[in-house]
């Protein structure tokens, strides 16, 4: 599952903690948050103004809730939830306590409990934003699509200026095909915070879905500024930026190299391979590169994406492409065969290479068919490469 946003309740004293939770991964964010009197807060700096307080006017349960918000900051969880249980014992209508030891309970896999909590913090307080945003992650958990999207909805109704449930919806949106709507509501989520990469990433990658790269790159090259680390805090995270940001370079490469763009592409590729060495780049790259010219440099990538991945259709096409402007007609009829038998789409264009080359024999031995392997080169650089 993609990442969902929840939101965890700050206090007064509580503003240099950490701001949220991503429920896939449970990495937090850090942000400037206004207090529980007021708000809930997303990674952004914009609150869920809520009808009703969430805080408690009992100092005992202030102060355990904000030993929570330490210790969950932190990464302690378990420790966590004992602070919270105590705010609560101290104040059992604390709906924001309810809502945070639902956090923490979701970052130990105890989804029943967590679900139970934010029902509790709903019936406390139904006017809590954050309470149906975070209900909906867990039930986007619990595979409860249509249930999670009211919430989400339910969410923005009572706030229309929370960031969370914008972004979630979005997701779900996208992963519907409802890429327009997504983008909308990305678009509304950045509105509200224009600090946040994953926005930007989010709506750069619903317009690569719909091939509008020069909308994509620079959402991609917005998403990559602002994901660098600016604090200590954000350092821990180093190796998670590291990670979003090949993403988004690897992404921006390809929208790069289909406006023709290819040096600059090549480029992208480069550095997302050594912030994350287990993404391929080999096959995009290598196309890359025969369209420089760098032919040499082509057929070293294509061969390490055709040992990567051997039942990738258009790793041989492409190979194929590189192997006829090196003048191996024979070795590119013979990757251009092995795409045909891998992929549907390439040996669409099985029936316009016979009637080109009249190769009668192209599915038997080589030989046979060499005497066309010039037109076949000629033929080959027809297709549509990218």
């Amino acid at each position: 599952m993609k990442h969902r946003i929840a939101t965890i309740i700050f206090t007064v004293t509580a503003l240099n903690l950490c701001a949220t939770v991503c429920i896939a991964d449970r990495a937090l964010a850090n942000s400037t948050v206004p207090s529980d009197t007021d708000s809930t807060q997303t990674k952004t700096s914009h609150s869920d103004q809520s009808t009703k307080p969430h805080t408690s006017k009992n100092k005992k349960a202030i102060a355990a809730f904000d030993r929570g918000l330490e210790l969950s900051g932190r990464g302690n969880t378990t420790e966590a939830i004992k602070q919270y249980t105590l705010a609560i014992h101290f104040d059992p209508k604390y709906a924001s306590a309810y809502v945070n030891r639902a956090l923490s309970r979701s970052d130990q896999g105890d989804l029943e409990g967590a679900m139970a909590d934010n029902n509790k913090a709903i019936a406390l307080n139904p006017s809590l934003a954050a309470g149906f945003n975070n209900r909906a992650t867990y039930y986007e958990e619990l595979q409860k699509y249509d249930l999670a999207f009211a919430d989400y909805t339910r969410a923005i109704q009572l706030n229309p200026e929370f960031e969370a449930p914008y972004y979630n919806r979005g997701l779900m949106k996208a992963d519907r095909g409802s890429r327009l709507e997504a983008i909308a509501d990305f678009t509304k989520a950045i509105s509200i915070n224009p600090e946040e990469s994953k926005s930007y990433s989010a709506r750069a990658n619903e317009y690569m879905s719909l091939r509008n790269y020069k909308s994509a790159i620079p959402d991609f090259d917005r998403a990559i500024k602002l994901s660098q680390p600016t604090n200590e805090w954000h350092a821990d995270r180093a190796q998670q930026l590291s990670l979003q940001d090949a993403l988004s370079l690897y992404s921006r490469g390809y929208a790069k190299a289909a406006l023709g763009d290819c040096r600059s592409a090549i480029q992208d590729f480069d550095l997302a391979q050594k912030l994350d060495a287990t993404l391929s780049v080999f096959w995009i790259r290598g196309y890359c590169k025969g369209e420089i010219h760098d032919l040499e440099g082509s057929l070293t990538d294509l061969n390490q994406a055709v040992k990567l991945s051997p039942d990738y259709g258009q790793a041989y096409q492409q190979r194929a492409y590189t192997k006829a402007d090196l003048g191996d007609y024979c070795g590119a009829l013979a990757d251009y065969k092995r795409a045909c038998q891998l992929d549907p789409f390439i040996s669409m264009y099985k029936f316009k290479l016979l009637q080109w080359t009249n190769i009668d024999a192209i599915d038997g031995p080589l030989n046979t068919a060499s005497q066309h392997l010039t037109q076949f080169s000629q033929w080959l650089n027809q297709i549509p490469k990218l």
